[in-house]
């Protein structure tokens, strides 16, 4: 009698279908064997394209240059070249996709030499005593924060501008597509605008200002405008004198240069107050009253007031958008488990839960808009287990979060869900004379820990084993 030990065939075919890379901007793929993947697909870009056109891992550390005296690097779908003082040109390279713009910057500010300090340069007193100017690298792009140390001894509007270089016969243009007339000022406050040229585009993310304060502190946009003089483009941004008049210092503001225009994770907010106000109809409100999209961290959970003076409702909605189109359509979803980090927590007499949902959003290539506020599954159904609020108490801390609906993945293009509160999911609003909140904060996309999702496939029908056949 003789034995054979073979592996099957399918085996074989199975790996020679693995080969290649399956990395993509957003995720990594690794090969478990047995038809086994793990994919780890990050809300942020993680990967970027060398000039080979392979996927390579981002890395954002700034090297000094002493031949240019800059700090740049080129890791990364842009290169930047960071100056040795203030008052020089900052310069950002937009090679995502090949575009190839090139966007230059230069402030006006005094003649400041910059420091490294963890990744970041900093240029102390650069707009002043007191005013500094940090640019920190992120993946998408350059974020040039005015840090407004102390509220200035004479309360007026603060400008600051900066001289501006864009590429040959660029067109400047709003989400709608309207251009910048440049004979006028253009004015986009809340708003990204784009830079097109040779149909790619790079943008002017909507630039906004923010305080240190936590539960009553400022977080808005910034006036923020374009304009020509002597033939020479400039970009001024305004903090107005009542915003300088209520901040808790220090106060920041930036207006990110990015390759990416899209707006990502982030939370909608849907707030009311007053004698007459009715929790229904604040909750099951299709539009939110704001979208707070470009920060660092996002806010869920519940503030809730209510006595004879009237009601105060707020909702904050966490939505979390993955791109997960990469999943092979021949894989089975066998575990999901996603991955977010906390900024923070609060809890004041309530003391609920966080539960997740699925999310309907229009157009989650897109990103977070008010118009998402009522795209949820408010019917009580969950997609994970809820965890009670108190579970993220550990401030800048990973935690792992497993989802059992395996159906919400979407290998055809986004999944997008949303972390609330189970007062919010559950429908249960607090009784009079009930005051509290309870809400945690998740860092997101445009942060350096961006929420993620590890998923293991399966595929379809495959099982390879060493066969023993025994032949007479």
């Amino acid at each position: 009698m003789r034995i054979f030990y073979l592996t099957i065939l399918f085996f074989f075919w199975l790996q020679s279908s693995f080969a290649g890379s399956l990395d993509n901007y957003h995720q990594k793929v690794f090969e478990l064997g047995r038809g086994k993947r793990k994919y780890i697909i990050s809300s942020a870009h993680i990967n970027y394209k060398d000039e080979k056109g392979e996927f390579k891992s981002i890395d954002l550390t700034l090297k000094w240059d002493n031949t240019l005296k800059v700090w740049k690097f080129d890791t990364a779908s842009y290169v930047p070249k960071i100056p040795e003082y203030a008052d020089g040109w900052f310069e950002f390279y937009n090679k995502f996709e090949g575009a190839k713009h090139l966007i230059r910057a230069r402030p006006i500010a005094n003649h400041i030499k910059g420091t490294l300090v963890d990744n970041e340069i900093l240029y102390k007193d650069a707009f002043g005593e007191g005013i500094d100017l940090k640019v920190k690298p992120k993946w998408y792009g350059l974020d040039k924060i005015i840090i407004i140390n102390k509220k200035p001894e004479k309360l007026q509007n603060l400008t600051f501008d900066f001289e501006l270089e864009l590429p040959e016969g660029a067109e400047i243009k709003d989400r709608k597509g309207n251009k910048w007339d440049k004979s006028k000022i253009y004015k986009f406050k809340d708003k990204t605008i784009s830079i097109e040229k040779n149909g790619k585009k790079s943008f002017f993310r909507n630039a906004k200002v923010w305080d240190s304060g936590r539960e009553k502190g400022i977080s808005k946009p910034v006036d923020i405008e374009l304009y020509l003089k002597d033939g020479k483009v400039y970009l001024r941004k305004t903090i107005t004198k009542d915003i300088l008049e209520k901040a808790i210092y220090p106060l920041y503001t930036d207006h990110p240069t990015s390759y990416y225009g899209y707006y990502g994770d982030g939370t909608i907010e849907n707030y009311d107050y007053g004698s007459d106000v009715d929790w229904s109809t604040v909750r099951n409100a299709s539009t939110g009253t704001y979208a707070y999209t470009y920060e660092l961290y996002a806010y869920t959970g519940l503030y809730y007031s209510w006595d004879e003076y009237g009601k105060n409702i707020m909702f904050y909605r966490n939505f979390l958008i993955f791109d997960t189109s990469g999943i092979g359509d021949n894989e089975d979803v066998v575990s999901v488990t996603l991955n977010i980090k906390t900024e923070n927590y609060w809890i004041d007499n309530f003391d609920g839960y966080m539960a997740m949902v699925d999310a309907w959003m229009d157009d989650p290539s897109y990103g977070v808009t008010t118009s998402d506020f009522g795209s949820l599954d408010l019917s009580g159904y969950r997609i994970a287990d809820d965890k009670d609020t108190s579970d993220f108490s550990s401030p800048y801390t990973w935690y792992e979060w497993e989802i059992w609906d395996y159906w919400v993945i979407n290998k055809y293009g986004y999944t997008d869900i949303a972390i609330i509160s189970s007062f919010d999911a559950d429908d249960i609003e607090p009784g009079y004379g009930e005051c509290g909140y309870d809400w945690v904060t998740f860092y997101t996309a445009d942060s350096s820990d961006a929420p993620y999702l590890e998923i293991i496939t399966q595929v379809a029908g495959a099982n390879p084993r060493t066969t023993v056949i025994i032949i007479n």
